[in-house]
């Protein structure tokens, strides 16, 4: 869903069907005005939709090919209206074998919309300048989460959207500063394996973040507790890792005629996820030592639990009833 921000009445919408309705909450019912499809298939599931804040006629949509598609209403004069724009990484172009495509869960502008970020499965994160050509290459890529479970979310931080945000498999939630590409800041956000969306405070230095949990988590920067780097690098490594051994398996499910190792797929994941908490689990005290190595000031420093708990100054209990 997106809300246009303007009449606070508008609502876009998109779904797996391929299709964008236009919702007018003062109304009865609900207007079909775009129908995405893709060669070969007879309509494109679509996993993202956002206006555009500066210019609510523009709107960006993404689904199940690498695509990022950019619309203006204006110009919808019928429901299979072509995009204005086409965004997609010129690496991920070169991959013929259309199964083999990454998909964009996610597509965002940042504050002014001049940029859009886009979050590709089983790949990284990649910017784009909203303001090049149609076709154009991405500004910059971000890497070290996975993406590969569920349908992940993504989102700029900060007044000026400096940074970007992610969640991941591993559990765990991450910061890039936006023009170096590096990684800033990391933590835990789900103990259940993945963490789905992230939503900036508008005004202030707070995100919400959710994931297979039954709560929602809210974040504020209150501990001074320094980024653990050397266990950063190492998660990222793992994530990395992961990624090569389910693309992999994807490999070997291609030559397997009988759809028994298909029908495996899901067990393959749930043990690696349970060995990778299991392992987790087991190097946190050495993960903890090779962080205070990294500053001697932070000897009087609370533990791990604790200072979680001053970065996640709430916890809001969703589960039903």
């Amino acid at each position: 869903l997106s809300i246009d921000n303007i009449t606070g009445t508008d609502i876009f919408s998109c779904g797996e069907d391929g299709i964008v309705f236009h919702v007018d909450i003062r109304e009865n019912k609900s207007n079909k005005i775009l129908s995405v499809s893709s060669e070969p298939m007879n309509s494109l599931p679509l996993y993202s939709i956002e206006l555009n804040r500066n210019n609510q006629n523009e709107f960006v949509i993404a689904g199940m090919d690498p695509y990022i598609r950019v619309f203006d209403r204006r110009y919808l004069d019928s429901v299979t209206a072509k995009p204005l724009k086409n965004f997609c990484p010129d690496l991920l172009k070169k991959i013929e074998d259309r199964q083999r495509q990454p998909s964009v869960t996610c597509a965002v502008y940042n504050c002014n919309g001049t940029e859009i970020l886009g979050s590709y499965n089983d790949d990284d994160i990649y910017l784009f300048d909203a303001t090049h050509s149609d076709g154009a290459d991405a500004i910059h890529r971000y890497r070290g989460h996975r993406n590969s479970n569920t349908v992940k979310g993504v989102n700029f931080y900060g007044r000026n959207s400096e940074y970007i945000i992610s969640g991941s498999d591993c559990g765990h939630v991450f910061i890039w500063d936006k023009d170096s590409e590096k990684c800033i800041w990391f933590d835990k956000g789900d103990d259940d394996g993945t963490v789905n969306v992230l939503e900036p405070h508008p005004h202030f230095p707070i995100i919400a973040t959710s994931g297979l949990e039954h709560d929602v988590k809210i974040w504020a920067p209150l501990s001074n507790k320094s980024v653990g780097y050397k266990r950063l690098k190492m998660l990222m490594k793992r994530n990395a890792r992961e990624r090569e051994h389910e693309l992999h398996f994807a490999t070997v499910l291609d030559t397997d005629a009988g759809g028994l190792l298909r029908l495996m797929r899901p067990v393959f994941r749930r043990i690696v996820r349970r060995a990778n908490a299991d392992g987790e689990r087991t190097n946190d005290d050495d993960d903890d030592d090779d962080d205070d190595d990294d500053d001697d000031d932070d000897d009087d420093d609370d533990n791990d639990e604790a200072t979680r708990r001053a970065r996640r100054i709430y916890s809001f209990d969703c589960a039903p009833s």
